[in-house]
């Protein structure tokens, strides 16, 4: 690009520092933030709001924190970046790659000016300075495969690493692409909200080209969205990967002797015809020498420990050209995890002692040095990821150990999976009328409803919680909807044309039908297996049920005149939770009929937690209560919402103390409006931003509000009289009384 091109362009990210002419890498694209050779730094985004992101970040102790990133090529011979706040003196460093460096995490306000200090390989420093912005949109730092790759494997990893956490509802948009042909597959995200991964269903064709297409819709957490859509362009070979060892994210390491850093990356694959290529390089900040190299071999040991072992083939330091050298590695896990990945230092190797191919045959832990058995030590990542794969490719991003809800997406359906802290998303399904998910109680299977119209009949599929193995289980002219699971996941029961059926989970053999009324609907195993319960309008109002597992001994439990529907037993059996008509409100009630009670003036859908602490439900999007109904509060947008029996609670919200509204009194003419607010405290008289208010009037033909959970209405006069508007949280209420003249 012109130098004048460049320099106004990096206006737009606030490098405050020399313009460089630099050549483009990265990705194709037009946005401000997405040419190559370009720092970005994101706008400040809220501490509470920042993902956990992994070791190589500070550890944000202010209000606001900003993501700083290099794209490969910004600085091509650098080897270790350190980012310093130069109004606070606080700093963070990374290891960095072909140039650039991963979105790195850092406290900062508006205005900051941080410094970017690069040691180069061969010594001396290069300082980019870059000034916080006070609003900036997300870019894509780059893609892997890098555009214009060839010969990539049928099962390579498809990643794109965004420049700061992006809102997980809006990757479900991004394709890969053959020709114009969108190949099948999801989208995860990582659970630092920086890397999204897309995973075809099956192996990518040989020989062919494709284009990962990640589109303008992708947006940050504050909602501002990609400049401009951004495609990448690879094209595959014919290899597939058998096992793999490769560097996520760069690892930087401290060399136990000396006290100085070192970085190293490495990517290794081995085909299924057993041939091994890959490449690992290591940069010394300390004497600017870098080395690179080619891997000859590695073997993995129960999954997580490798020994790899490769030849140097450059170096600004020509010693080592020709030198053979091994590692031992172990990957614990992803880095926002309790124990760092471990690396050696490098192991000289001899030919004639200690060839490559010796070291990666016997796995040795001890080094003869000069007669001297020492052992090869292991030593703890400051930062990084080592990713140790012996079936496959590296695995996909991790997700937390928080349990997960499963859910319909808005407005037309297809299955996704969000965690109940509301930070960790993806995508199972994107097929509209794809609805009703429901966890096997191991936690491994999603059963849900396909229906491809409204109007057409629906059938029962089963699918794994990473969206591999879609399998149909039903067929036929049926309309086969409303799947839940048996105790044991051997048997899934569902709605067939109105009536309750079962079948084999496995294969969707052994059909059998328990009711025939024509108006059974949503049935649930109870916990135990011994019953069903399940809604049905069989006695003239819509009501809920419980009968035997065979289908007999049938016994109606509520006998309202209002419509109740999708009955959910709790995991400890003692209760149900349905949806309580005519639109709607989550309720309870015991197996035996009695113990009635009210959670929520709106909801429905309701599913429990694991531990019957809490239920998750739909009402404008989802929205999570605790079990005595207090402390309900937003989750994201989706419906039919059902809670896997795995993984970590969220801690529960307190209840509130106290709610008022202002004003409390107002006088109107037909057609004004006046903005109520509520103001939710918790007992010591702290505030609760941001919680959830049912709001009520006492008489819709004197005045309106429009229905939803927010902590203000706006009322609307529509004819004269009196009209009192209540405001409920967690019990405690309030009202405001309109006069409309």
């Amino acid at each position: 690009m012109r130098l004048a091109a460049a320099c106004a362009l990096l206006l737009g990210v606030a490098w405050v520092g020399a313009c460089q002419d630099e050549q483009p890498v990265g990705p194709t694209g037009t946005g401000a933030t997405l040419r190559p050779g370009v720092p970005i730094v994101s706008d400040p985004v809220p501490a509470a709001l920042a993902r956990a992101a992994s070791r190589s970040v500070s550890q944000a102790t202010g209000t606001d924190v900003v993501y700083v990133s290099l794209q490969p090529g910004t600085v091509p011979n650098g080897g270790l970046a350190t980012i310093r706040n130069t109004r606070t003196g606080s700093s963070v460093t990374a290891a960095m790659d072909a140039g650039g460096f991963d979105p790195v995490q850092i406290d900062a306000q508006a205005g900051d000016v941080l410094a970017v200090q690069v040691e180069l390989a061969g010594g001396g420093t290069q300082t980019l300075t870059l000034r916080v912005p006070v609003t900036h949109r997300p870019g894509v730092v780059r893609t892997d495969p890098p555009p214009g790759k060839r010969d990539v494997p049928l099962n390579a990893r498809i990643v794109v690493v965004f420049s700061e956490p992006i809102n997980p509802g809006t990757v479900s948009g991004i394709r890969l692409l053959r020709g114009a042909a969108p190949i099948a597959g999801h989208t995860t995200l990582s659970t630092d909200g920086l890397r999204a991964e897309f995973q075809p269903t099956g192996l990518l064709a040989a020989n062919a080209g494709f284009a990962l297409s990640i589109p303008e819709d992708v947006a940050d957490l504050s909602g501002e969205r990609l400049e401009q859509p951004v495609t990448a362009d690879f094209a595959t070979g014919s290899s597939v990967i058998a096992a793999s060892i490769a560097t996520a994210q760069p690892a930087l390491i401290t060399n136990p002797f000396s006290g100085t850093l070192r970085t190293f990356v490495m990517s290794a694959i081995r085909q299924n015809d057993g041939r091994v290529s890959g490449t690992f390089g290591i940069f010394y900040p300390a004497t600017g020498v870098r080395v690179f190299g080619r891997v000859t071999c590695f073997t993995i040991v129960d999954g997580k420990a490798a020994w790899i072992a490769g030849v140097v083939e450059g170096a600004n330091d020509t010693s080592a050209v020709g030198q053979e050298d091994g590692w031992r590695v172990v990957d614990n896990g992803p880095p926002d995890g309790a124990v760092p990945d471990q690396l050696s230092l490098a192991t000289p190797l001899e030919p004639g002692t200690l060839t490559a191919q010796d070291f990666c045959a016997t796995t040795p832990v001890t080094d003869s040095n000069d007669g001297v058995i020492e052992e090869i030590t292991l030593n703890n990542l400051i930062s990084g990821d080592i990713v140790v794969n012996g079936s496959g490719p590296p695995p996909p991003p991790s997700i937390s150990g928080i349990s997960e809800i499963a859910f319909a997406a808005w407005p037309d359906g297809g299955i996704q999976v969000i965690t109940a802290d509301g930070l960790g998303w993806r995508t199972l399904t994107t097929t509209a009328g794809d609805w009703n998910p429901v966890w096997s109680p191991d936690g491994t299977r999603l059963a849900f409803d396909r229906r491809g119209d409204p109007q057409v009949q629906g059938d029962i599929y089963v699918i794994a919680p990473d969206g591999s193995g879609l399998k149909r289980l039903t067929s036929g002219a049926f309309n086969d909807i409303e799947p839940t699971w048996s105790p044991d996941g051997s048997r899934i029961v569902f709605q067939r044309d109105g009536s309750i059926h079962v079948v084999n989970a496995s294969d969707g053999s052994g059909l059998q039908a328990l009711t025939g009324s024509g108006c059974d609907f949503y049935p649930t195993w109870s916990p135990d297996g011994s019953r069903i319960a399940f809604a049905s309008c069989r006695s003239g109002t819509n009501a809920i049920y419980v009968m035997n597992a065979d289908g007999s001994g049938v016994k109606q439990l509520t006998s309202d005149t209002a419509s109740n529907y999708f009955p959910r037993w709790s995991p400890d059996g003692t209760r149900i939770a349905f949806e309580h008509g005519p639109c709607c409100g989550v309720y309870v009630i015991n197996p035996d009929g009695t113990g009635l009670a009210q959670l929520s003036l709106h909801g429905r859908t309701p599913s429990w937690s694991p531990d019957n602490r809490a239920l998750v439900f739909e009402w404008y999007g989802m929205h999570i209560v605790n079990a005595d109904g207090t402390g309900i509060h937003p989750l994201g947008v989706g419906f039919d919402p059902a809670w896997s029996p795995l993984g970590s609670m969220p801690p529960l919200l307190q209840p509130a103390g106290s709610v008022a509204l202002a004003p409390a009194t107002d006088t109107l003419v037909v057609g004004d409006t006046v903005r109520v607010v509520a103001t939710v405290k918790d007992a010591v008289g702290n505030l609760l931003p941001g919680r959830i208010v049912d709001w009520a009037i006492s008489d819709s033909t004197v005045a309106s509000i429009r229905p939803g959970f927010g902590q203000d209405r706006v009322v609307t006069a529509v004819a004269a009289g009196i009209a009192k508007i209540a405001a409920m949280v967690d019990g405690k209420s309030d009202t405001t009384v309109v006069a409309v003249r």
